[in-house]
């Protein structure tokens, strides 16, 4: 597994870079959780949308419209539609660990940990392999909201 490094900056952006120190994509946020969040690689942006009230569930979707990812917190999943479905689990390693896996079949593809006390860092390893920024980014978005609703 790659060690992906993540930059960002208060209240506002993150930026990844994978293990040659290319900047490969960024999330934006804002003060408001959920409010026009979006996603950007390279020079395409992508719209992050809550589909419940309370924001849990997100569906990712390009310029037009179209849904290219969705998640599904009570089945532990993420859906991505690109040129062929393809279906992420997630799992936590408990609630006193930080810890987030995604794996795609049985194969280990993502793993997140949020590290610091006072200064958050988080770490991220990718697959070798695996160049999906849409679900890296996604699922980096996905982890932060599930430790801010925890």
């Amino acid at each position: 597994m790659k060690e992906f490094k993540i930059k960002s900056s208060l209240f506002s952006s993150m930026q990844l870079f994978d293990e040659n120190g290319e900047l490969v994509g960024e999330l934006f946020f804002n003060l408001i959780s959920g409010f026009k969040e979006k996603i950007k690689i390279n020079q395409d942006v992508f719209k992050i949308k809550n589909v419940h009230f309370l924001g849990t569930d997100i569906e990712i979707v390009d310029q037009n419209d179209k849904l290219l990812i969705e998640s599904d917190i009570l089945q532990s999943i993420l859906i991505y539609y690109g040129s062929s479905k393809e279906i992420y689990t997630y799992e936590n390693a408990g609630w006193f660990n930080n810890k987030m896996s995604v794996f795609r079949k049985s194969e280990l593809v993502i793993t997140i940990n949020k590290k610091g006390i006072f200064k958050t860092q988080y770490e991220i390893k990718v697959a070798d392999g695996f160049k999906n920024y849409l679900v890296i980014l996604t699922f980096l978005n996905f982890y932060i909201r599930i430790l801010s609703n925890d």
